[in-house]
């Protein structure tokens, strides 16, 4: 069995994001389709002693309410990386792992270029090598479906890439329903089932939807254990040592 998984490329996600990329044996970003507004593309919640709080990437979207994930830039008119690193490092500098990692980021989102898509890719692959998560990556841009029913084009993805089972977020149940499109095209639907233990964390009660950077300033080479889905699990989900405070290149998806 061969199983994928189609999400839009999001900023910095949660666990469970990161749990599916996973399990599964292809993950494909999602960057063809509309900007949503509001949405997790530029944003995401990390935890404070006040409770959660935005980190966001300004976007230019003036007159460009219909653009594609991957068109979408960054408004680079204001010191938004400056700000919003000072943010992370005010709330995290006490966590165990914050030195590993927050070189790692600074890097990353002061030289984010202006390619909201690239920004948020290049920085869920950089997390997935500190997780030791390695499936294949691809884009759905590189197929090339055009304007199409949203399940098809899951169901056209999954068979691009020769895939046999897809596992799907539970709140697109909504929208796929029963799944008919992937039956008639013999493909196995599966959804996730978000079933996570709590991990060590600061400022008060526990928190689980927050950014992953949460996982990994407070966990470091623990992180991987927290963020796989029960029944999926994969041996040697650690970090390796030497991807720690490393330079990150920008990687190439086949």
């Amino acid at each position: 069995m061969k199983r994928a998984a189609i999400i839009q490329p999001s900023f910095l996600p949660w666990r469970g994001y990161f749990a599916i990329i996973q399990a599964v044996d292809v993950f494909i970003f999602l960057d063809d389709v509309q900007y949503d507004r509001r949405g997790w593309r530029n944003r995401n919640k990390i935890k404070t002693p006040n409770g959660t709080q935005w980190i966001s990437v300004p976007i230019d979207s003036k007159g460009r309410y219909d653009q594609l994930i991957m068109d979408t830039r960054i408004c680079n008119e204001t010191f938004w990386a400056r700000k919003l690193l000072r943010t992370v490092e005010l709330n995290y500098a006490k966590a165990p792992f914050f030195t590993s990692y927050f070189p790692w980021l600074s890097e990353r989102l002061k030289n984010a270029g202006e390619s909201l898509s690239e920004l948020d890719i290049q920085t869920t692959l950089d997390i997935c090598d500190f997780l030791n998560f390695k499936p294949e990556f691809k884009r759905s841009s590189e197929l090339n479906l055009g304007p199409i029913d949203r399940t098809d084009r899951l169901v056209r993805l999954c068979k691009s890439v020769g895939a046999t089972s897809y596992l799907s977020g539970p709140s697109a149940q909504g929208y796929i329903g029963e799944g008919e499109a992937f039956k008639k095209a013999g493909i196995e639907l599966e959804f996730a089932h978000y079933e996570f233990e709590p991990y060590p964390q600061g400022h008060g009660a526990f928190v689980g939807e927050v950014s992953i950077l949460d996982l990994l300033f407070h966990c470091g080479p623990q992180a991987g254990k927290y963020a796989q889905l029960p029944g999926y699990l994969k041996e040697d989900c650690g970090v390796a040592p030497d991807m720690l405070n490393a330079p990150h290149e920008a990687h190439t998806i086949a």
